[in-house]
């Protein structure tokens, strides 16, 4: 073999090495390089519903740089460094109420996706956050009395818990049966032992036996099984 050809050879075999190290350096700095921990979680409560909003910290031990991306959040971590960012993300109606949730505490798992992107790979890392409380704004929501009327309608009153201010927002509770409005019932202040009253009058829901009424504020609801009419 001629000199050029073994000296071609070999700064091709180089270049070779030097393109699988520049890739496995790449890969190294998205697959599996930038480790994620959650160093603090909140929950805040809207109109609408409950929010989480957690700190992550994020550290890449590798050389090259990651850009993350996770929900409203975009940003950097440097090579062998790290970086804090903050996301938030609306808490799943549907699963709390599920689980009684808006008259009883929630505690629940969430969880979102991190995208990982270095040069020309990206990687999709899951990210779990345990065991999150979720205070019920109408916590242990009950009716008390429910006393017929001379004009065919009922007074129905009810107690619960104030532990958020968002409870207060609302100035009333719907109640139905089935899809008919039935009445209001209108919230009081706040009383001895953080205790709220709510009071009104509803119209009959047609059955004097126990009933099952939805009670609702906002977009927020519940069912109160076996209320009696007598």
């Amino acid at each position: 073999m001629k000199l050029s050809a073994m000296i071609g050879t070999a700064a091709f075999s180089v270049i070779v090495v030097i393109m699988l190290i520049a890739v496995a350096s790449m890969y190294q700095a998205t697959y599996g390089s930038t480790n994620f921990e959650v160093t603090s979680e909140t929950v805040y409560y809207t109109t609408s519903g409950p929010v989480l909003a957690a700190t992550i910290h994020a550290s890449d031990n590798s050389y090259l740089p990651s850009n993350l991306q996770a929900l409203n959040y975009s940003g950097s971590v440097p090579g062998m460094g790290s970086s804090v960012f903050n996301i938030s993300m609306p808490l799943n109606l549907s699963s709390l109420m599920g689980n009684l949730w808006p008259v009883h505490n929630v505690t629940m798992n969430v969880s979102t996706i991190i995208h990982i992107v270095s040069f020309i790979l990206s990687d999709a890392v899951p990210l779990a956050i345990k065991g999150i409380r979720v205070l019920a704004p109408f916590a242990g929501f009950a009716i008390g009395n429910v006393t017929a009327q001379k004009n065919g309608t009922y007074l129905v009153s009810a107690t619960f818990t104030y532990l958020l201010p968002l409870a207060l927002e609302f100035t009333s509770i719907a109640v139905h049966h089935g899809s008919a409005l039935l009445g209001n019932l209108t919230i009081g202040s706040v009383g001895a032992s953080q205790k709220v009253s709510a009071t009104g009058y509803i119209n009959s829901p047609g059955s004097g036996g126990p009933t099952n009424l939805t009670m609702s504020a906002g977009s927020f609801s519940w069912t109160e099984e076996a209320v009696t009419f007598s």
